[in-house]
């Protein structure tokens, strides 16, 4: 299924550009799942605004997992 059995911190991805975050999860050996766009935002273009699995200090997860955001 592709994903290991180590488990690493979920990263916070919130309020980074989302061109940045691809490189930093590939790091991590995780993956990133298709951008959901929300046009209500008042953040500016490209900002991350939500990210599932959310971000909880000490929540851990899978090497090798998808991490949806939506910009």
């Amino acid at each position: 299924d592709g994903l290991g059995s180590e488990k690493i911190p979920v990263p916070n991805l919130i309020g980074k550009d989302y061109s940045e975050t691809g490189g930093l999860l590939e790091s991590m050996e995780l993956q990133m799942g298709k951008p959901i766009f929300d046009e209500t935002s008042s953040e500016p273009a490209g900002t991350i605004i939500k990210q599932k699995p959310a971000f909880v200090e000490g929540d851990s997860i899978q090497k090798g997992r998808i991490i949806d955001v939506w910009v």
